[in-house]
C-alpha cells in the first residue's frame, strides 16, 4: 500500500509543479508562530520561500525540512514545523503563509565517555564533535 502512495505522489508531482507555475501565486506574507528559542528572522533566513516571490508548494515543503533540520542541529530533536494556514486572495494571485513551530525541549549532552577506541586517541575522536 505504501508503494502505491509513493507512485501516486510521483504521478501527481508534474501536475502540482504545473499548477504552481500556471497560477503564478505570489507570497504576500510569511509568518511564524510558536518559536521562542530561535527568532523568526533566523527561521526565515533558513527558507527559500520569500514574500513577493512566486509561491511553490514543493519549495515550501523543502523549507519545512530545512527548518526542522536546523532546529535538530541545535539540539531540538523533537522540533516540528508545519503549515498552520495558507490564505489565498479572492483571485488566488496572493497567498499568506503561517507556519507553526513546536520546538520541544533542547537536548544537551552533559558528559561523553569514549571507550574501546584503541585505534584513535580520545582527543582525535572529540575533534569531530561540535562543542559550545
Amino acid at each position: 500500500m505504501r508503494f502505491l502512495n509513493h507512485i501516486s505522489t510521483i504521478l501527481l508531482l508534474p501536475s502540482l509543479l504545473a499548477a504552481d507555475v500556471a497560477l503564478s501565486t505570489a507570497v504576500r506574507a510569511l509568518s511564524v508562530e510558536g518559536n521562542t528559542a530561535v527568532t523568526t528572522r533566523e527561521i526565515l533566513e533558513w527558507m527559500t520561500v520569500r514574500p513577493s516571490e512566486v509561491f511553490s508548494a514543493v519549495a515550501l515543503e523543502y523549507d519545512l525540512r530545512a527548518v526542522r533540520d536546523q532546529y535538530r542541529s541545535q539540539g531540538y530533536l523533537n522540533a516540528r514545523i508545519a503549515v498552520e494556514r495558507l490564505e489565498y486572495s479572492s483571485d488566488s494571485t496572493l497567498v499568506d503563509i503561517t507556519l507553526r513551530v513546536e520546538e520541544g525541549r533542547q537536548s544537551i549532552i552533559g558528559a561523553l565517555r569514549i571507550t574501546g577506541s584503541g585505534a584513535l586517541d580520545t582527543e582525535v575522536i572529540l575533534e569531530g564533535f561540535e562543542t559550545t
